[in-house]
């Protein structure tokens, strides 16, 4: 079980912890390159799940995966 404040999640994935849910719904789908129209609770939970991801560094694509797209 892992816990992470709404600011990390946003860090982790936008790049700043005052991101709003527009930048997060952007950036999930450019994340995950996809153009499909994606629901407020589903972006965070993807977002959530990216962060996880990336904190614990299990999978060492995603830290190269969000680097590239916040170029």
């Amino acid at each position: 079980m892992a816990e992470y404040t709404p600011r990390r999640v946003k860090q982790a994935v936008v790049g700043t912890g005052a991101a709003d849910k527009v930048q997060i719904q952007h950036m999930i789908k450019r994340l995950l390159n996809t153009h499909e129209k994606l629901q407020s609770d589903a972006a965070d939970a993807l977002a959530i799940a990216l962060c996880h991801a990336h904190s614990r560094g299990r999978d060492p694509d995603v830290a190269r995966l969000l680097a590239a797209r916040r170029r």
